[in-house]
Order: C-alpha cells, then structure tokens, then sequence
C-alpha cells in the first residue's frame, strides 16, 4: 500500500512511499524531518528517509505482535504502543530494541491478569517521563529512568476506540477526549480533573492536541469535524 508526504504550501505530492501492508495509524518525524516513522495496523513501524527518493523503507521495527497505535520520535528514540499491549522504545543509535526498565515496569502494573491495548504514548518535553493510554479507560504517568508509575488519570471513558492523549501547557496538564464526546484535562501532579467539555455532538472525541505556546487545543471525532478550544 502507498502512503504519501505533501508540501504544505503547495499541497502537492513530493514523495509517495511503498511497504505497509494495512493502513497507517499514527506517524511522526524527527527533529530535523529527514526521517518519517510510520506505526501501521500490520504490526510494523517503518522509517523513511524523506530526502532520498527510494520509496522503500529504510528500517523496519517488527516486534510488535498486533497493531501499532501510537509512534513518536524523540532525539535519538522512537517509542511505540501496541494493541498488544506493549511499550516499546527504540534506540536509533543502536538501531535496535532497547530492554529498559520502563518496559518492564510497566507490564508489571499493568499484567496481573492481561495487557489492555496501548491507545497512546507520549513523551514529555523533558524526556522524563512518558504518558500511556490504554483500553481501560485509564492513562499513566511512567518515570522513564525507572518505570515507576508516578499517576494515574481517571475519568473519561476510553474501552473501543483508539484515542490520542497528549501532555499541554509546558506539560502542566494531561489532555485527551472521551468516548462520550468529552475533552477533558488533568493536572499533571495532582491527578485531578481541571476542565471538562462536551463537543462533537455527543460523538467519540479521537484525537487531541495542545498548541506548545498559546492556551489552545484542538480537537477530532468521528462526527468528521475539528475544534479549536481556548
């Protein structure tokens, strides 16, 4: 299957990429956007060389045993969620798995009788800690050097769908939707609710993200429409 990369200004095609055998779920890119990490429902993480005009893929991280929901880039770190219920890290240097203890640490608060599918991860700008989300309609705190769980966020309903959480606000807050249509934030120490809102019409809300300098967010459901909150 194909997958694009456009010019934003001219919304023209300027690389066309081959190698997924399912649809994508999540992408980023490095610092320098040399680099694209593709995480795909066909348990694969692919990395493409944006500069090069191979269209194949320059490594391919296969580890996972199910769908990978959630990719993100971080210096020299990739690190992934899967629907298997997995946290993986990657070390670009190396180029290979990294058996830390974050993901040790983290099967064991979350395996004592199964692993619930990882609908997110997310990094803090700090690289000290790392934010999971999961099917339980829970999302983690994890301290990176140890895997220990620092918090634990509760209260939207996350059992179906693959929704994206994200930190904000100079990572002072933890946001992300709600099945029921809610966009909810956390603070980051406490644990404790700070705003809740109803939007998309009642409809799941997918997809967060909190712009890095203004007191903005913006959300996405599945009634196809996108949100901007202040």
């Amino acid at each position: 299957m194909s997958r694009f990369l456009w010019d934003v200004a001219s919304g023209k095609t300027i690389r066309r990429f081959l190698g997924h055998t399912h649809r994508v779920n999540a992408t980023d890119f490095n610092a320098d956007a040399s680099v694209v990490a593709t995480a795909s429902y066909d348990a694969t993480v692919r990395l493409w060389d944006c500069k090069s005009q191979n269209r194949t893929p320059i490594q391919t991280l296969d580890e996972a045993k199910d769908s990978v929901t959630s990719v993100q880039v971080k210096d020299y770190e990739i690190i992934t969620g899967s629907v298997d219920g997995r946290l993986r890290t990657y070390d670009l240097r190396a180029g290979q798995l990294t058996a830390d203890v974050v993901g040790r640490i983290f099967l064991l608060h979350l395996c004592f009788s199964h692993l619930d599918p990882i609908t997110s991860v997310w990094q803090s700008a700090d690289s000290n800690c790392i934010l999971v989300s999961t099917l339980d309609s829970h999302i983690r705190l994890f301290d990176k050097a140890n895997g220990g769980l620092l918090q634990t966020f509760k209260g939207h309903r996350n059992t179906e769908y693959r929704i994206r959480s994200c930190l904000g606000a100079a990572d002072k807050y933890v946001v992300s939707g709600s099945e029921d249509g809610r966009f909810m934030m956390w603070d980051l120490v406490t644990g404790d609710v700070v705003s809740e809102v109803e939007g998309h019409e009642g409809k799941v809300v997918t997809c967060v993200s909190y712009h890095s300098t203004k007191r903005q967010a913006v959300t996405s459901g599945v009634d196809g429409s996108v949100t901007v909150w202040e």
